[in-house]
């Protein structure tokens, strides 16, 4: 018996990010297997091919390593940070195949990079660290993370009003 798909495609636009397990990421793709021909995505790739996006690449980072040790659920921004090769990788186990995929650079008006650094920069972050991170090991990958994001700032012109996004990681799957 042939399957009926309802919808030509599905597009997931950066929202992956906001799942709270990769598992959770791999169950949605198989759902919507069972529905749609297509599967489209679009999100950050963890690269910066602009030297100015480096900042937004170790923002993200830092968010991610301190999401991970958070007791309770969090309506962070970044819940689970999936790179491309992991995104692939568990649309491959839901029985998708990529099709095609590119890198894409966002123009000087994305903000995210900006948001993502000052989120990260804050001293209410500095501050959610000692509350949620006990061990002392861990407290300091996180906010060495966070060190190197500020250091990153170095050199571009207007600070963290400088920072670009990183670039979009685009695939199509069917």
């Amino acid at each position: 018996a042939r399957e009926y798909r309802a919808f030509d495609a599905t597009v997931l636009a950066h929202c992956l990010w906001y799942f709270s397990a990769p598992s959770l990421i791999l169950s949605t793709f198989r759902a919507i297997k069972h529905h749609s021909k297509r599967l489209l995505l679009a999100e950050w790739s963890l690269v910066a091919t602009h030297p100015f996006a480096q900042p937004h690449v170790l923002a993200a980072l830092t968010q991610a390593a301190l999401e991970y040790r958070k007791r309770e659920k969090s309506d962070s921004n970044i819940r689970t940070v999936l790179g491309p090769k992991r995104l692939t990788e568990l649309a491959l186990a839901a029985g998708w195949q990529l099709e095609s995929e590119t890198l894409v650079q966002g123009g000087e008006g994305l903000l995210d990079g900006q948001w993502e650094v000052s989120a990260c920069l804050s001293s209410s972050f500095e501050r959610e660290v000692e509350e949620q991170v006990s061990d002392e090991r861990e407290r300091a990958v996180v906010l060495a993370l966070r060190d190197a994001c500020e250091a990153s700032l170095e050199g571009i012109k207007g600070r963290r009003r400088g920072v670009r996004a990183m670039d979009v990681w685009v695939a199509n799957f069917v």
